[in-house]
């Protein structure tokens, strides 16, 4: 019952619910099963703040008071950390009390870590620590900044989080302090850390990454002896080209800071990356030129090369020769050149082509090249120009799923650095929507929100209407993450979206092109078969769509767009304006139905009741009573004095075609009467009286022949 209490139209008897259900697994541990759990995780995701807020509250006190359970512990770090950027200040500053009720209160030195709960805080820091914590490492980031800026990062915390170094909390130990790091340089032991890479440098390569993590971080408080061993060994182990992507990007990024250190003293303090530049050259060089080199390549020296040339070129985009340009382009467009003129540009040139076609590298090299070319197009304008076109085709030609998910990145990241030459071509972008890949479709969701969210990118030409049907995705995890990206992250940016397009949605999910304003947007043929929604198969996942919108309208919305129903839809075909016909019959019909639904009714007229925690003030909750009250009173003689007139005539039109469409105006009729009973009562009583007789008189004439007909036979 609680369970479905959650799931109430009435955020009061929500917010209840979870309360209640928090108390009950208190009471009792057998209730703390997976399934009463998701009920308070899905409830963080509540459009209501006071629903969110106790959501929040409840896991916190059921983590903090309730049975130790590994799966309590895990879903409250994935439900609560990402609260940290709740878009409501008071639910930020609620999650950063139970962040450091949880964690920061319960960091102590090993040698005196007994209690529950800093057991509890430092299972959940290893759990963070190891590979499925890997999403979670930015919310704590964050929420490291905020303890920063309180002064609550102290040299006796890091102390006591270098204690837990060397034991079986070293995974929590080391991602805190590479937390802590960017915001506590001046306060870390360095002797410490400078002791601990001496002497396990050679150790668990997770943990030397963020051992060099750190050290790039307090570079500036290193000694100079120390800086200058710190420098030849990262040198000379770069050099190897034998390190992992990740250790590779942490060693050029650490030399580049000791480098920063040193520019004082150094006529070219990036002269380290010359002879690396001129060995990752010369065997891409070879490599690409050699006739047979793809019967003896080793795949993962080249993608060592690649990835250390993407991240020089990164930091130090003016040392990359453009020769290296041309080799990585040719490792995703061709295989070989067949020639032995290693040393002629030209053949390089003649290569490329703007369409990357007939590579026969192995799909791992064509992977770690396409990132490699982002980075370098990231660096060069002109080569991004040249490439983005080619880029976008690949979204469409590739069959490897992980090519396509990396261009997608590089074109977001490309569309931030030079917008104007990618958004022509975010709707190959977008098409990635329909992707058949799962991990495709969410990190095109991911990337495009993020764009919309910064204004890289705009709600214009098909972008609503392919992103609104992630909604509907043949995937449950998609259609959850489309449905919080659109409700938590761009409603909140642009309130009117769903208003805005919804009329449109009626022609453009119905395929009709015959208006004079709506669909009219530029789509190819493919986009067309991929984002189709026409027909009666597709006539309950059109009907999803449109409730989703109406469900996340207010009030003032939902009144406008039912009268711009009435005037634009059914008012059109009476006009003329919409031409009656098959393809436009669909569009009345859903029209009909979205008349009809209770999502279209007002919340004043179901009379949900709000509570006063969902405003930020009081003055803001006056406001929102008074404007719900005027709405309620105005707006029903307003609706019926726009409604009633179209319905009138466009009945009269029906009754002459003998059109089945008769049934769906009856329909809407009836639930006309449900909402406004009184402001109907004589002009909507004689036309739903006159529509009843005009039917039983259809009836009776119907009998009257068939009668007829059996008499003469």
């Amino acid at each position: 019952m609680l369970c479905r209490r959650s799931e109430d139209e009435k955020c009061a008897v929500r917010k209840a619910a979870v309360c209640a259900l928090q108390n009950v697994i208190l009471l009792d541990s057998g209730f703390c099963c997976k399934q009463n759990l998701e009920v308070l995780h899905k409830r963080c995701l509540d459009p209501a703040v006071s629903v969110r807020k106790q959501a929040l509250v409840s896991l916190s006190e059921l983590l903090l008071r309730g049975p130790d359970s590994d799966m309590l512990q895990r879903l409250w770090l994935d439900a609560v950390l990402p609260m940290i950027l709740d878009r409501e200040t008071k639910i930020q500053e609620k999650c950063m009390e139970m962040l450091e009720e949880v964690f920061l209160n319960n960091i102590v030195s090993h040698d005196t870590a007994c209690s529950r709960s800093q057991l509890r805080a430092w299972h959940m820091l290893n759990t963070m620590g190891g590979e499925l914590g890997q999403e979670l490492r930015r919310y704590l980031q964050k929420c490291c900044q905020f303890w920063a800026t309180q002064g609550k990062v102290k040299a006796a915390l890091l102390s006591a989080v270098q204690s837990h170094v060397g034991t079986e909390n070293y995974k929590g130990a080391w991602t805190l302090l590479v937390e802590l790091a960017p915001v506590a340089t001046t306060k870390f032991d360095i002797d410490f850390v400078i002791a601990y890479w001496k002497e396990n440098r050679h150790g668990d390569l997770e943990t030397v990454q963020k051992v060099l993590n750190i050290l790039g971080r307090i570079t500036d408080r290193l000694p100079k002896q120390v800086l200058t061993s710190l420098l030849s060994e990262l040198h000379t182990k770069l050099g190897k080209f034998d390190s992992s992507p990740a250790l590779i990007s942490e060693m050029i990024t650490a030399l580049y800071r000791i480098c920063k250190v040193q520019e004082s003293g150094e006529k070219d303090p990036t002269h380290w990356c010359a002879d690396i530049l001129q060995a990752s050259h010369a065997y891409l060089s070879e490599m690409v030129l050699d006739e047979d080199c793809h019967r003896h390549i080793d795949e993962e020296l080249v993608i060592c090369h690649l990835f250390t040339l993407g991240e020089i070129a990164q930091l130090i985009p003016s040392k990359m020769p453009k020769r290296l340009f041309m080799l990585v382009e040719s490792l995703v467009a061709t295989t070989t050149l067949g020639n032995n003129e290693i040393g002629s540009q030209e053949v390089l040139s003649q290569s490329v082509r703007t369409q990357f076609k007939g590579s026969k590298m192995s799909p791992l090299i064509r992977v770690h090249a396409f990132t490699t070319l982002g980075k370098l197009c990231l660096q060069n304008e002109a080569m991004a120009k040249k490439c983005v076109a080619a880029l976008a085709r690949e979204l469409e030609t590739s069959p490897d799923a992980i090519i396509r998910n990396n261009v997608i990145l590089i074109m977001s990241d490309l569309c931030v650095r030079y917008t104007t030459v990618v958004d022509r071509y975010i709707p190959n972008v977008a098409a990635c929507l329909k992707d058949e890949s799962t991990l495709v479709r969410r990190q095109t969701l991911t990337i495009l929100t993020s764009l919309l969210q910064e204004d890289y990118v705009k709600w214009k030409g098909s972008l609503f209407f392919r992103y609104i049907m992630a909604v509907v995705d043949r995937s449950e995890e998609i259609r959850s993450f489309a449905k919080f990206c659109l409700v938590h992250l761009l409603l909140h940016r642009y309130p009117a979206m769903f208003y805005v397009h919804f009329i449109e949605c009626l022609f453009h999910f119905n395929a009709y092109e015959k208006h004079s304003a709506y669909n009219k947007f530029q789509q190819s043929k493919r986009e067309k078969k991929l984002f189709s929604l026409n027909g009666v198969q597709n006539k309950e996942k059109r009907l999803q769509v449109y409730k989703f919108l109406l469900e996340h309208m207010s009030d003032e919305q939902r009144f406008n767009l039912n009268a711009k129903i009435v005037q634009d839809v059914l008012g059109g075909i009476v006009d003329s304006v919409i031409p009656f016909d098959d393809e436009s019959i669909p569009i009345v019909q859903d029209a009909f139905t979205i008349l009809c639904c209770k999502e279209m009714k007002l919340s004043t007229l179901r009379a949900t009741a709000v509570s006063a925690d969902d405003f930020q003030d009081e003055q803001e909750a006056v406001v929102a009573v008074a404007k719900k009250t005027i709405i309620s009173q105005v707006v029903k003689r307003n609706v019926i004095e726009n409604i009633v007139p179209v319905i009138i005539a466009l009945k009269h039109m029906l009754e002459k075609m003998r059109s089945p469409l008769l049934g769906d105006l009856m329909a809407f009729l009836r639930e006309l009467m449900k909402n406004y009973p009184n402001e109907v009562k004589g002009s909507v009583y004689v036309l739903l009286t006159y529509c009843l007789f005009v039917v039983l008189h259809y009836i009776l004439s119907t009998l009257h022949v068939f009668t007829i007909r059996v008499e003469c036979h």
